[in-house]
């Protein structure tokens, strides 16, 4: 019986692109923005802030809920070149 390796992909990639069926949010705490992204908090705080201006070169698109601040996951993966893959539908998925 031969077993296949799963296509490995890029470590980054794993630790912030989303899996079917898992539970990643769609938000992320500013600390775990700065975690996947390796950068430090008032990086973090100055991309958010680039993102609130009109046309922003590089920033991170927030959210805030009440006095707390949350970052898209969309922005922190635009931010890093990669991009979010729609999840496929399944017949038995609806």
């Amino acid at each position: 019986m031969i077993l296949e390796m799963p296509k490995s992909r890029p470590r980054f990639e794993q630790a912030i692109c989303p899996q079917k069926g898992s539970n990643d949010p769609l938000l992320l705490t500013v600390e775990d923005t700065m975690a996947k992204l390796s950068l430090g908090r008032t990086t973090v705080f100055a991309l958010l802030a680039a993102g609130d201006k009109p046309n922003p070169g590089q920033h991170l698109k927030r959210v805030r809920i009440g006095r707390a601040t949350r970052v898209t996951r969309a922005s922190v993966l635009a931010l890093a070149g990669l991009q979010m893959r729609p999840a496929a539908i399944e017949p038995g998925d609806m």
